[in-house]
């Protein structure tokens, strides 16, 4: 799998020379701006409260998707999305603490943005992992363009988006993470019950499946499958 990775780790400081100290007070205050620069890029994002959407709305359109994760140690999820007509990116996210199902070992959290309607494509995605001492953030690798398209005054659903960790095992036997990647499938018809009681104030009987075109443009390094297809 391919993928970029970047670890972010935190330094302490011991009490030797000044030298030292003066070396290691650069050291960390190069990689304080780096983490201030990489936590500036980051979208900030928070679920709404409640969506709406009027019917007779002909400039935009919900998108409605959620994302999937089985591992607790990737905390934050991000697909980045680019509008053809505007040249603009938007995301979809997911926090590691939005959970709205629970099946089998996967954690499911569903949302609904507000989209200028228009052609799509999939351009991109970011997982991180972060505790008290280590970063860690990937990218998918590669250009790579999968399209899709938003709806005036409907909701369109984009599909389910499951993020899955490989491992290799070391030494002592300990795991050590060495890709990441994306299984896209479609979970509404199975979800329904739970999607109508988060968004009761969407017309979801009548919802267009607008799932980006996994299978037509999709390439070996985008690091997304559709499920049950070539899966590493």
């Amino acid at each position: 799998m391919q993928f970029i990775e970047i670890t972010i780790k935190k330094i302490g400081l011991k009490a030797t020379s000044v030298t030292n100290m003066s070396c290691k007070f650069i050291i960390i205050s190069i990689l304080g701006i780096l983490v201030y620069v990489l936590n500036s890029c980051a979208t900030v994002y928070s679920p709404p409260a409640q969506i709406s959407l009027n019917k007779q709305d002909s400039l935009n359109g919900v998108a409605l998707f959620s994302i999937s994760n089985t591992e607790a140690l990737l905390t934050n999820y991000q697909i980045s999305i680019f509008n053809n007509d505007l040249r603009k990116i938007f995301f979809l996210n997911k926090w590691v603490n939005d959970i709205d199902l629970k099946k089998d070992s996967a954690q499911i959290s569903y949302s609904a943005i507000l989209l200028p309607k228009g052609s799509y494509r999939v351009i991109g995605w970011e997982m991180s992992y972060q505790d008290l001492y280590v970063k860690k953030v990937y990218f998918s690798r590669g250009n790579f363009s999968i399209p899709f398209t938003i709806h005036a005054g409907r909701v369109n659903y984009l599909g389910d988006y499951l993020a899955a960790v490989t491992y290799d095992t070391k030494i002592l036997g300990a795991r050590v993470q060495t890709g990441v990647y994306y299984v896209v499938s479609d979970r509404f018809e199975e979800d329904f019950g739970a999607i109508s009681k988060k968004f009761p104030q969407l017309d979801i009987n009548k919802v267009l499946q607008c799932i980006p075109d996994f299978a037509g443009y999709n390439k070996s390094y985008s690091g997304m499958y559709l499920k049950g297809v070539n899966i590493p």
